[in-house]
């Protein structure tokens, strides 16, 4: 979504320079995220009361993506600024949505917000985030097959799933290449979590860590288990959930959350005075 952009100032007495960096950046190469403060929220209206309420649900999104924790929300001392969360807005406006009804777009000021986390005692995980290459098997009854990327603007489907809300953690994720889909023999390695042939198949993707899951219906719900590695993370979890939207939440959730635990630092670490922006390559 287009959003206005403040410039960075320069001051002539001298440039202050914030380098975010996680326990792990000197290890990890990882992509920026760029809307990490940014958050679009369907409304009611646009009446006071129903923008309010469009401002404190954008401003949770964006404190659990900066933080990557859920429990940011429930801080002590956080409700104030939920309460206020117009005045942590740099820009806001109203559009229409693909349904026809109101979509309020709004732009949180990144000083504002980490002043927030600071003053609760919350971490902020930087714009600087590893790229998770998800190697997901799926069965439904007699059915298994591996998600791929398709290229497509589906909104349907496990891929559409697990890909929104990564999106909407900050977490970069990708999943392999659509060639993948018809090699059965690497789809049974993602199936029993055999590492070392997913890892051999995953060596010209761009990545910084490895999700091999598999997923399957369990006592009328769904269960996913996976391994999660790379880079000095291991994680192995098995979660169950009613629906497949829940699943997918509670999976990436638990993802973005084990990276924040170990790549966000103290909010009140942060500068939240003037700054110039640097991207390093090569």
């Amino acid at each position: 979504m287009a959003v206005a952009r403040k410039k960075n100032r320069l001051f002539r007495g001298g440039v202050a320079l914030v380098i975010l960096m996680g326990a792990l950046s000197a290890r990890v190469h990882g992509v920026v995220v760029e809307d990490l403060y940014q958050a679009s929220v369907p409304v009611a209206g646009q009446d006071d009361a129903q923008l309010a309420q469009g401002y404190e649900t954008g401003l949770e999104q964006v404190l659990v993506r900066v933080s990557g924790n859920r429990d940011v929300l429930s801080r002590e001392g956080m409700e104030a600024y939920l309460e206020d969360a117009e005045s942590l807005l740099s820009t806001w406006q109203v559009g229409s949505g693909e349904t026809g009804d109101d979509v309020l777009q709004m732009s949180f000021s990144p000083r504002a917000v980490n002043r927030a986390l600071a003053d609760t005692g919350a971490q902020v995980w930087g714009v600087n985030r590893p790229l998770t290459l998800a190697w997901i098997a799926v069965q439904d009854g007699a059915d298994r097959g591996l998600l791929v990327e398709t290229g497509e603007a589906s909104e349907q489907g496990w891929s559409a799933l697990i890909s929104a809300n990564a999106r909407e953690r900050g977490l970069p994720l990708v999943l392999p290449p659509a060639d993948w889909a018809a090699d059965r023999t690497l789809l049974s390695e993602v199936w029993g979590q055999f590492m070392g042939q997913v890892s051999r198949a995953s060596s010209g993707i761009d990545h910084d860590l490895l999700a091999v899951v598999r997923v399957s219906r369990r006592n009328g719900g769904w269960q996913a288990s996976w391994l999660y590695q790379g880079r000095g993370i291991e994680q192995s979890r098995s979660i169950s959930a009613d629906t497949p939207e829940a699943l997918a939440g509670a999976m990436v959730d638990a993802w973005a959350s084990e990276l924040a635990s170990r790549l966000a630092v103290s909010g009140g670490a942060i500068n939240t005075g003037p700054y110039v922006r640097l991207v390093v390559e090569g």
